[in-house]
């Protein structure tokens, strides 16, 4: 990665991170970068600022990069108007439960791009904060997913600004919910498995509002940061989905499950049953049966959740729903996949 890079993606998280001015330059001094501030003549005021960091010299001289060249919106006054938006008061207490913030919040901003007579610069505002959102939630998450979390949130940078001026009142409350994931109580897991799921669908929402607009970057570099979403949530669910699958029932009882199946979702059988974790569900459906709820009422019930034509894998998405029964978090997820 190129110096220029380097300071954008951390620039971009510092951003993300911070609820005012100071925040933002006393978190990048802290991560080993020097802040170079322009001050207005007649006032006194910061009216730009420019990074650099003590490897990258010419001619004895360290090479600066402005804050506005690093990214349009880390213009001072682009960030200006992001953290005027929002309280600059510090948490007074951690938050005991930020991944419930943080679904709703990321369910609110779904609605906003996702309604055809929405204001377009509420959208905007959503989007924007999405890409905040990102930025945060790669520090939070557990290890093994950082990388794609943190590639996703890089990829959606291009795509969180267009020539429509954001409302950035309008993501405070998806952006608070990032910065409050950083100072949760709650466990890495319970977020990932309720907030990833709206991640995935809420960056394929802004690949869509963009492609309507013929923003065709934004549009591609938010497709980008969904391939990268999913293939984070992928890896979260494939231990749970081997791990059903490991116990799938006898096969007389598949069997029984698929006459079931037939008869309650006719129209979709086919589908679920090609999908290759239909044998995952019939562990999940013989769950719900050892809860003395029937196979046919659970499938359907989880069939109404949200309709199944779109679903890449109509049998996972019923996974999660009827996993949801016992798991608040899943029922959160299920409502997304």
């Amino acid at each position: 990665m190129t110096t220029r890079a380097w300071l954008r993606e951390q620039a971009h998280t510092a951003a993300a991170a911070s609820r005012n001015e100071e925040d933002y330059f006393s978190i990048l001094t802290d991560l080993g970068i020097t802040v170079h501030t322009r001050i207005g003549p007649e006032t006194g005021d910061v009216i730009g600022y420019s990074l650099s960091t003590s490897g990258d010299t010419a001619a004895g001289e360290p090479v600066k990069f402005g804050g506005s060249k690093l990214s349009p919106d880390l213009s001072i006054h682009r960030l200006r108007e992001r953290f005027t938006s929002q309280p600059d008061a510090p948490l007074t207490a951690p938050p005991a439960h930020p991944w419930r913030q943080a679904e709703r919040s990321l369910r609110i901003a779904h609605a906003a791009l996702t309604d055809p007579n929405g204001d377009v610069h509420r959208a905007q505002g959503e989007i924007a904060a999405f890409g905040d959102f990102l930025h945060t939630a790669a520090l939070h998450v557990p290890h093994p997913l950082r990388a794609e979390m943190q590639a996703a949130a890089s990829a959606f940078n291009r795509a969180n600004r267009s020539m429509i001026r954001a409302d950035h009142r309008a993501g405070y409350a998806l952006r608070n919910a990032g910065q409050e994931l950083l100072y949760g109580t709650d466990s890495a897991g319970d977020f990932v498995i309720a907030v990833l799921a709206a991640t995935v669908h809420l960056a394929l929402a802004a690949s869509h509002w963009h492609e309507q607009r013929e923003h065709h970057q934004q549009a591609a570099a938010a497709q980008q940061a969904h391939a990268r979403l999913r293939s984070a949530y992928e890896a979260q669910a494939a231990p749970i989905l081997s791990e059903l699958i490991r116990r799938t029932p006898p096969t007389e009882t598949v069997a029984r499950y698929e006459g079931v199946l037939r008869a309650t979702l006719p129209a979709q059988a086919d589908r679920i049953l090609a999908d290759p974790a239909w044998p995952a569900l019939t562990t999940a459906l013989r769950r719900a049966e050892a809860g003395s709820y029937s196979s046919a009422s659970v499938l359907t019930a989880a069939a109404e959740g949200r309709e199944l034509d779109t679903a890449d894998h109509p049998a996972q998405v019923l996974i999660w729903r009827l996993e949801a029964d016992g798991s608040r978090l899943r029922r959160q997820a299920a409502q997304w996949l």
